[in-house]
């Protein structure tokens, strides 16, 4: 992603060595900030071609492309490996059949906004006579912050530093993913992974999420907004709504993300570099 020192030091070293096109994938939040502009500057002039995974990150660029300069985007995707069936890792996880799972995964990070997933799900619960819980997985420095938030929170769980249990596993296992993210994404996995297994999705409105889930699989809501991402939940306490939303999740998966159709996409790049 950009700003990777690895990333930075291949492009700078495929120049030095005569590498006739170098590719760039920037697949997080990027901007020019100005102690970065040197490093920018000779990064635009060793690079061939830029690639980001959403539309909205691909506008924002400009500053490492040019205005004429030579920007694609490919959608990122998964392959994922599912080890137990939804029903086996509910009964491992202790949810019983007519309880609904709410799942936030990822770094527990600040950016992340597993906090205010939590203090919008406080009155979730309140509304519903049926046993409703969500889950936090993930490690990161907030870890201390979200533990004395779920210590003080009736059905919030954060996961143990040593579960073993993989994310897309997880992810199948949930009834909602919830990403509320705040700053620096672009097109979460986490995303693609719960269209994959057909789960309905609430996500923030910045940067690609709105193009993963908006109008299919899921539900928009406006980034840092408790009282929205609590509106959310509450909607999907429908079961109709959920089943629609997960049926949408799958065909939207099938029809835009599997590795078949994105890496035609990286070889139809390739392919024109070749030749040109």
């Amino acid at each position: 992603y950009f700003g990777a020192t690895s990333c930075n030091s291949a492009a700078i070293a495929g120049k030095l060595a005569n590498v006739p096109s170098i590719t760039y994938m920037v697949n997080s939040s990027a901007v020019n900030q100005w102690w970065e502009r040197p490093l920018n500057y000779v990064l635009s002039k060793c690079v061939n071609t830029w690639v980001t995974a959403s539309k909205h990150l691909n506008g924002r660029i400009e500053f490492l492309t040019g205005k004429d300069g030579d920007a694609r985007v490919v959608p990122n995707t998964i392959w994922p490996n599912i080890k137990k069936d939804k029903k086996q890792m509910r009964e491992e996880l202790g949810v019983i059949d007519d309880q609904l799972l709410y799942l936030c995964c990822g770094v527990l990070e600040e950016r992340k906004g597993f906090d205010l997933a939590i203090k919008a799900f406080k009155d979730v619960t309140a509304d519903t006579n049926r046993r409703i819980e969500l889950f936090i997985k993930g490690e990161g420095s907030q870890r201390k912050k979200l533990q004395k938030m779920v210590d003080v929170q009736v059905n919030v769980f954060l996961s143990t530093e040593d579960l073993k249990i993989s994310d897309v596993d997880m992810i199948n296992a949930c009834d909602v993913l919830v990403v509320p993210s705040v700053s620096d994404e672009d097109f979460p996995n986490v995303i693609l992974m719960a269209l994959y297994c057909g789960v309905p999705v609430i996500g923030t409105n910045i940067a690609g999420i709105p193009e993963q889930i908006k109008h299919c699989g899921g539900q928009v809501v406006i980034s840092g907004m408790v009282s929205h991402l609590e509106y959310a939940m509450n909607m999907l306490l429908n079961n109709k709504r959920r089943k629609r939303l997960a049926k949408e999740a799958k065909e939207k998966f099938k029809s835009d993300y599997t590795s078949d159709k994105i890496m035609k996409k990286w070889g139809g790049i390739w392919h024109q570099k070749s030749q040109s």
